[in-house]
């Protein structure tokens, strides 16, 4: 294989004045001058290097926001690195993309993150309570009042589309970006997953610890998944043991009310499950007040 061979230029004194005019011309240019982050000398000597960087500096210019962004990589642009008198390039980000990473610190707190995308950014402090039933106002009241002191959580049932998710979302927003570590669980989502590690004990003990251990857990449509033995007694029922033994704050949602739910995990209602099955309600009626939701279906307006 050939090696690329570069050609060597003769110096273009023109050229070289020309390109040295127009850095002088730049206001970050000039910005760094009357700084004394950079000097004349390391302007002519990297003129290239500089030249390079206020081309996408330039595209930073009168830009509103990241959604109208115009470098290669969103919020990242090129600057220069002083290390004495050599000059460099660097990649730094932009004031809008410091912005969102700080605003976004509060998702490090998501051991497990199922929040669905049009509910990532609510929180119960500008939930909007436009239009909301008497229900719904109870409910968001009582996620308030469980803000300010964690106590016990709420077992939130009702037809599908009244805001169910909408609401624990917004709790659990709310509660990350104070500190708490959480886990949104979709629950079918998360008993597919689960299924998978079924043949892998350090795998399965990660799938339940992330539920298990979290300070506040919110399971998100519970009694909507696939249910069997193994889903009730060896995931289900180790989790929410565990959390009311520890006494962890836990949150639930679901379509079906307590004793529908007792009816799904019944596997038939013969003896030995229907035994089963009220030890699943016991710990979810243990970790949670049952409250049910009156709204229209938000997802048909």
């Amino acid at each position: 294989m050939n090696e690329i061979k570069v050609v060597s230029y003769p110096f273009d004194e023109k050229i070289h004045n020309q390109n040295h005019d127009l850095l002088l011309q730049d206001p970050l240019i000039i910005k760094w001058i009357n700084e004394e982050f950079i000097n004349i000398e390391q302007l002519k000597r990297y003129q290239s290097k500089f030249l390079s960087v206020i081309a996408e500096q330039a595209l930073c210019r009168g830009c509103l926001g990241l959604s109208m962004c115009k470098q290669s990589k969103e919020g990242h642009r090129k600057t220069v690195l002083v290390d004495g008198v050599v000059i460099d390039i660097a990649i730094e980000v932009c004031g809008f993309m410091k912005d969102r990473i700080k605003a976004d610190e509060y998702l490090k707190n998501y051991k497990i993150n199922h929040v669905p995308k049009f509910a990532q950014n609510i929180t119960l402090a500008n939930i909007d309570l436009s239009n909301c039933s008497d229900s719904t106002l109870e409910i968001i009241v009582q996620l308030k009042d469980v803000e300010k002191k964690l106590d016990k959580g709420l077992f939130i049932h009702g037809d599908p589309g009244v805001g169910k998710t909408t609401l624990i979302a917004a709790l659990a927003n709310s509660l990350t970006k104070v500190g708490k570590k959480v886990s949104f669980v979709h629950v079918p989502t998360w008993i597919s997953s689960a299924k998978l590690s079924f043949d892998d004990p350090d795998q399965m003990r990660r799938v339940l610890n992330d539920v298990a251990l979290v300070d506040v857990l919110f399971m998100d449509d519970i009694g909507a998944e696939s249910v069997s033995a193994f889903v009730r007694d060896e995931l289900l029922l180790v989790a929410l043991n565990q959390r009311l033994e520890q006494q962890k704050i836990t949150f639930f949602t679901s379509n079906l009310d307590i004793e529908a739910l007792r009816d799904h995990y019944s596997l038939g209602k013969k003896d030995a499950t229907i035994v089963k099955s009220d030890r699943i309600i016991e710990r979810i009626i243990g970790l949670a007040n049952p409250v049910l939701l009156n709204d229209v279906n938000k997802r048909r307006l």
